[in-house]
């Protein structure tokens, strides 16, 4: 319905053209100008039809890789990943998980520092205390 749509409004643009050109030949009754908007004419509405078919063109052969450039964002390593880590909690009992849990949660109480955030708020809020602030 697209492609149709469009067809109709180059086609309106094409007659509007050469329209102008009519109009160009019976204000000026001069052959020259005439000619002139003719060539003009027929070069702008070669160029609308030409700009259209490469369009379509390029769309046909895009809809083609956008069907593999979908296929391939089905099996993204994302959910390679998301797969592995299912697979590995499913492997591991009860104990394992347990172990892992509390690794993950002292990495993450660290932020990478060598002291945790929650033992130097603490220490903070001592030497508050003792200095009365």
């Amino acid at each position: 319905m697209d492609t149709l749509r469009r067809v109709f409004y180059m086609t309106v643009a094409s007659l509007a053209i050469w329209f102008c050109v009519g109009m160009v030949d019976v204000a000026t009754s001069s052959s020259g100008a005439t000619n002139a908007a003719a060539v003009l004419a027929f070069l702008c509405t070669m160029s609308i039809w030409l700009v259209w078919g490469l369009a379509q063109i390029d769309q046909l052969h895009m809809g083609g890789s956008q069907s593999s450039e979908q296929e391939k964002a089905k099996r993204s390593p994302a959910d390679n990943g998301d797969a592995r880590v299912a697979l590995l909690l499913s492997l591991l009992d009860d104990d394992e998980r347990q172990a892992l849990k509390q690794r993950l949660v002292d990495d993450l109480g660290a932020d990478g520092e060598a002291v945790p955030l929650a033992d130097l708020l603490a220490e903070q809020e001592e030497n508050s205390r003792q200095s009365g602030v």
